[in-house]
């Protein structure tokens, strides 16, 4: 045997060793697709040689790759037993640059994915060409590839959802580097500052927010850095916001701090409103003081109030001898001064009572006409003395309602009183009116007087107040009537309102419930 022919045979069993022992299924077809040869290592699908040689290929390919795996495999083999020895060349290059994927069967009926790098060579069996398979089964890793696939679309889901999380959150993040950069912001950041995300990034915090061009004192970020820590501060920036501010390391496999996350949050609002808060506690404490200090400073002047007019009283009936014109005057003006003091001193004790919660409702079953005629006649000589028609309209199927007899005398009292008080110098009307409205009752008093002026509406149930400084001089009062009627109405559960023309009159009505029940 020449030295020729036994390197050709050794060749031979090599290339046989090698594809009998390869993983690879390595197979060849003919221009009709029948196998002619099939590789030992098909027994991994369960098939021996036996069993593929002399049958289709293609009856193992999936259905539905078959049409693709046909028309490329019998294409290139047929173009090969009709070309022309200067066209084979470029045809094996054509197909050897393909790469074909498809499913087979295995006996067991189970699908397995393989890759397959056809080639064509002679026919070792007979003339003509035919088809080189040589296959990868690519099953597992198709199956890791999807898994990997589907593992990074949900990172990509959980990424859109985790970003558009963190961009609902109103506070402030930051991602920042150790030269305090920052390298990510949210859209709380970016709008609490009026800028774009684009803008944040690579910029320093203490620029953006702060307008410094070194870092504030304290730095959360720099503090966190420098200790490894979490670390917290509270600083205001130059537009006057208050910022609570948290950061919080992020350590690299070395166990340094690489990144510091930072959350800001403005609490110029919680820090307002704190403030308020308190203020109202301060006022509400300085307002009950000064209740407690005016009902114990009224009872004291009441005291001896009492006496001057009381023995005042007896000074005018005589009791004690007979007095001249000029006594009798001068006993007129400190009974009258000594009564105007004594009702702004009640006035004051009502208001206290009820700022400090002390009056209580006595609530009986009430006569709406007599409580009406008894209030009347409380003002009925000064408004004679003015010129004033007094007139009741009362609903006739109003008959009684359940209050507090005092009380409800005491406001229709205070707004007859008014209206009376506040009348023109020729005189005028004054219209004490009832009416039904669903379960309460409404009681109206109606005046043609001076009227208000709308810019002093909102002070008309505001304690001490008067509209202004002429009308206290020349109509007097402490302005505690209405405010003292508000409140009165109030505790019985109702409101009070008020409608006026300015020079053409005013009425003012107060809804009360009928029943108590």
């Amino acid at each position: 045997m020449s030295y020729e022919h036994e390197a050709l045979t050794k060749s031979d069993e090599i290339y046989k060793l090698v594809i009998e022992n390869t993983s690879d299924y390595v197979s060849l077809i003919d221009e009709k697709g029948v196998y002619i040869y099939v590789s030992p290592s098909h027994q991994a699908l369960g098939y021996d040689q036996a069993d593929l040689i002399g049958r289709s290929g293609f009856d193992l390919v999936h259905p539905e790759d078959m049409a693709r795996v046909v028309s490329i495999l019998t294409t290139y083999v047929a173009k090969l037993a009709k070309a022309k020895l200067d066209d084979i060349i470029g045809i094996k290059k054509d197909i050897s640059r393909r790469c074909i994927n498809f499913r087979v069967r295995d006996i067991k009926g189970e699908w397995h994915d393989i890759e397959t790098t056809p080639d064509i060579v002679k026919n070792p069996f007979a003339h003509g060409y035919a088809g080189l398979l040589i296959s990868k089964d690519i099953t597992s890793r198709k199956k890791e590839e999807e898994a990997l696939r589907n593992s990074e679309e949900k990172f990509r889901i959980l990424s859109q959802e985790f970003h558009a999380l963190l961009d609902a959150i109103p506070d402030s993040l930051t991602l920042q580097s150790p030269d305090l950069k920052i390298q990510w912001a949210n859209e709380g950041a970016a709008m609490s500052v009026g800028r774009s995300i684009s803008d944040l990034t690579g910029e320093y915090c203490h620029r953006i927010w702060h307008d410094r061009s070194d870092p504030c004192d304290p730095c959360p970020v720099e503090n966190s850095f420098i200790t490894g820590k979490p670390s917290r501060a509270q600083v205001t920036t130059p537009d006057g916001r208050i910022w609570e501010l948290r950061a919080v390391p992020i350590f690299d496999e070395d166990g340094k701090v690489s990144k510091v996350v930072e959350v800001g949050r403005n609490i110029t609002d919680i820090k307002n409103s704190e403030k308020i808060r308190l203020e109202n506690v301060r006022l509400s404490l300085a307002s009950k003081a000064k209740s407690d200090f005016l009902a114990n400073m009224s009872h004291e002047l009441r005291t001896p109030l009492n006496s001057i007019i009381g023995f005042s009283e007896l000074m005018k009936q005589k009791k004690a001898g007979e007095l001249n014109e000029k006594q009798m005057r001068y006993l007129e003006n400190v009974l009258t001064s000594g009564n105007h003091l004594l009702r702004l001193i009640n006035d004051i004790l009502d208001i206290s009572g009820v700022e400090s919660g002390n009056i209580e409702l006595a609530l009986e079953r009430i006569s709406v006409a007599e409580i009406i005629d008894e209030s009347i006649m409380l003002i009925k000589e000064g408004a004679s003395a003015r010129n004033i028609v007094l007139k009741k309209e009362l609903h006739p199927a109003l008959e009684f309602i359940e209050a507090d007899r005092l009380r409800l005398k005491q406001i229709l009292f205070n707004l007859l009183n008014n209206a009376v008080k506040f009348s023109k110098k020729e005189g005028g009307t004054v219209i004490i009116s009832t009416r039904k409205e669903g379960d309460m009752v409404k009681f109206s008093v109606t005046d043609t007087g001076i009227g208000i002026r709308e810019g002093d509406m909102g002070k008309l149930f505001k304690e001490f107040e008067q509209l202004d400084v002429g009308i206290s001089r020349n109509y007097g009062g402490t302005g505690l009537g209405l405010a003292i009627s508000k409140n009165l109405v109030e505790l019985h559960g109702g409101k009070i309102m008020v409608d006026s023309r300015y020079g053409e009159g005013s009425t003012f009505s107060f809804l009360i419930p009928i029943s108590s029940k």
